[in-house]
């Protein structure tokens, strides 16, 4: 594989369908793959693409503003909310694809994969911002519940107490950091359970 990713992004269906540059381009219930790719080693990723028997729908030089890295990371939560407002996140480490595809079929129809796969401490690592399909804070509780018990880290954006969104404790330095930056507990009070 190239060795000059700047980005790879995959989409489980239908999140494709949010994205105005792509509609047409991919077909209604399919993947998408969005690569960042360094022009040295873009022709070994055109190969690639040929090789597994996908198709490549976009394909143009890095240009900043304007290109399809503006439909990746959390951008892509921002466009299904614009098409559908039950849609909100979920903010995960899986462990590896066994995870991710127990994960999918687990929570069919509730949860779409949106994999953002990245380095972590210079390891290989698959970071995901899937959509969730929200119904009610119950069934979000549950399946967080059943993910985490899987062993998929989940940071859950939908809390402001910070060791309820995926931090789960604050060290003596934080909390000592924050004692003394607010001596009199002005900022952000109630965010963590120490004050």
């Amino acid at each position: 594989m190239a060795s000059h990713q700047k980005l790879v992004s995959v989409f489980a269906p239908p999140i494709p369908e949010f994205f105005a540059p792509l509609r047409g381009a991919v077909p209604p219930a399919q993947a998408c793959l969005i690569a960042g790719v360094g022009q040295a080693d873009a022709d070994t990723w055109r190969a690639w693409v040929q090789e597994a028997g996908g198709r490549l729908v976009w394909d143009q030089p890095w240009v900043g503003t304007g290109t399809l890295t503006e439909l990746t990371w959390n951008h892509t939560t921002l466009l299904a909310r614009g098409r559908e407002s039950a849609w909100t996140y979920l903010q995960c480490v899986y462990p590896d694809l066994a995870a991710v595809a127990w994960a999918s079929q687990t929570f069919a129809g509730e949860l779409c994969q949106h994999l953002e796969f990245m380095r972590l401490q210079g390891e290989p690592a698959i970071g995901a911002i899937p959509l969730w399909r929200y119904t009610t804070e119950d069934r979000l509780r549950e399946a967080i519940a059943q993910l985490e018990a899987a062993g998929i880290v989940v940071f859950d954006p939908h809390t402001y107490v910070l060791e309820d969104g995926g931090m789960k404790t604050v060290d003596r330095q934080q909390a000592d950091f924050k004692r003394q930056v607010d001596p009199y507990g002005l900022l952000n009070p109630g965010k963590t359970r120490g004050g």
